[in-house]
């Protein structure tokens, strides 16, 4: 919504400058336009990444600490929030290997955005009705 937002205001100040007869601003607004937009796409790519990287972990600390049969529930917030640490430092240690570094990464990144799209999609929709048990 932001990107088509930005390019009808850019359209729109261009063929107002133009009328005006203003033609310095024209470009102005054009490059402004393009400016906040690839912006807001960078600052949106970079607190994806972030929150991929977070909820990657999280999930990672929580299968962990399951696996090893700590008996850590997590029922606090103070654990759910060493547990999102201890993940995170993983998946930061994880992904600084030289070699394989990046493409974990990318894994991770596209983990992260598949978690949030479930996410998204199952709080969207109406919860279904249970089927009858016969």
């Amino acid at each position: 919504a932001f990107v088509i937002g930005a390019i009808l205001a850019m359209i729109l100040l261009a063929i107002l400058f133009g009328l005006l007869q203003v033609g310095s601003l024209v470009a102005i607004a054009l490059i402004g336009g393009l400016l906040a937009m690839g912006l807001v796409t960078f600052l949106f790519v970079l607190a994806i990444a972030f929150a991929a990287d977070a909820l990657v972990g999280l999930t990672v600390a929580r299968w962990a600490s399951a696996r090893m049969a700590t008996g850590m529930n997590a029922e606090s917030r103070w654990q759910e929030l060493g547990l999102l640490a201890a993940g995170a430092a993983a998946v930061v240690i994880v992904t600084s290997i030289p070699i394989v570094g990046g493409w974990l990464k990318l894994a991770v990144i596209l983990f992260g955005l598949g978690a949030f799209a479930v996410a998204w999609w199952r709080a969207w929709r109406p919860p279904r009705e249970a089927a009858p048990v016969p």
